[in-house]
């Protein structure tokens, strides 16, 4: 058993500047891999604060000789973004030079996999896994990123190819925790919940945008459809975890948020022990029965709802106030709830513009409006 620490050079951007990764690596038993990240949107930091205090159970568990499998732990997986400081703040989720989201456009590897698999998958469910893990790293490696943000995806997916759980830890404006996983996965995702203690667990069945979960699970789906003749296990559980809100930088909330991922690696197999199973599993919602109440128009917002409040359809979220308005009686205009459930975050700056998401409700029906695979830009 073993911890080491590694950094991982990224592409110089600019004449004299130099970033990299910095890798950390418990490597245990042969038990299932675990890669876990941590503010891919650079602006969002509770999962920074999770992981350093994961970071201290696992050399405890590693000194324990309680390491089942390997754990890979990548605390900063963006130094890119947190290098964009402007006006004396750290921005963070959009790449300055033409790439967007930083966590969209990662590389789509089955449609790359399939021509390379069609005359070597057999009947052995294990050969075949080793063979699809090995041809997806190929295909990555043969990728040739111009960007330095492209660059930084590329070395993501090197890290977290391997890995047989995936969490990408991040966090929302203000919110009550909450996660994203594909549908496939509910029952994994829902304990994942259920031992942090997240209320909101949203469920897709399929997802455009190419998010970085969504690039280490979907191969495996994807590939199992296209081979349906051939036994293909799945290989990679991948989500996103939202640790609340981005100011919720709390020493007891990283603590617990840390030793509910302990716990669940422990349900998993990768560390050895049994915790008490949570009472009850989170329920799923659909991601497209998600209300993102928007704003109607530019002005000050005035919420009538907490995070962590439950909604009723057709009810007020919030007042927008317009100072412009042509007489004091027309200046709040109220915001409504299209669907009910639960609110779990909300915006936290309170000068909005036309179209900005104030809160987003978690709802148990589809929307006629959400179009579904439809990821959250705000």
């Amino acid at each position: 058993m073993s911890k080491t620490i590694n950094l991982i050079p990224l592409l110089s951007p600019s004449l004299g500047s130099e970033r990299s990764l910095k890798v950390i690596r418990w490597s245990g038993g042969d038990g299932p891999v675990t890669y876990l990240q941590a503010a891919l949107h650079a602006d969002e930091w509770g999962g920074i604060h999770c992981l350093h205090y994961l970071e201290a159970l696992l050399d405890s568990a590693l000194e324990r000789g309680e390491l089942l499998g390997t754990v890979i732990m990548v605390p900063v997986a963006n130094p890119i973004g947190l290098g964009q400081h402007l006006n004396g703040y750290t921005v963070g989720r959009f790449d300055f030079d033409y790439s967007g989201n930083f966590n969209r456009n990662f590389p789509r590897l089955a449609p790359l996999a399939i021509p390379l698999l069609e005359a070597r998958l057999g009947s052995d469910a294990e050969q075949n896994n080793r063979l699809v893990r090995e041809t997806l790293r190929e295909c990555l490696n043969d990728l040739s990123p111009q960007l330095e943000a492209e660059v930084l995806k590329q070395r993501l997916l090197e890290l977290s190819l391997e890995a047989d759980i995936v969490l990408d830890l991040h966090c929302d404006s203000e919110a009550t925790l909450h996660l994203y996983a594909n549908r496939r996965h509910q029952h994994t995702a829902a304990e994942l919940a259920a031992f942090v203690g997240a209320p909101v667990l949203l469920l897709e069945e399929s997802t455009e945008g190419a998010p970085f979960d969504d690039a280490n699970a979907a191969p495996w789906w994807q590939l199992q459809e296209q081979f349906p003749q051939h036994a293909i296990r799945n290989g990679c559980f991948a989500c996103t975890l939202e640790l609340r809100g981005r100011t919720d930088i709390e020493a007891h909330l990283a603590r617990q948020d840390a030793e509910g991922v302990f716990r669940f690696l422990q349900q998993q197999g990768v560390i050895a022990g049994t915790p008490e199973r949570p009472q009850r599993l989170t329920e799923g919602t659909p991601l497209d029965g998600l209300d993102a109440v928007k704003a109607p128009l530019a002005g000050l917002v005035e919420y009538c709802k907490e995070v962590g409040d439950l909604i009723e359809a057709g009810e007020r979220v919030a007042w927008i106030i317009n100072p412009y308005a042509d007489h004091h009686d027309n200046q709040r205009v109220p915001v409504y709830a299209k669907t009910g459930g639960l609110l779990f975050a909300r915006r936290r700056d309170k000068m909005t513009r036309p179209g900005h998401t104030l809160a987003k409700i978690a709802g148990d029906h589809s929307l006629a409006f959400r179009k579904g695979g439809k990821l959250l830009e705000y």
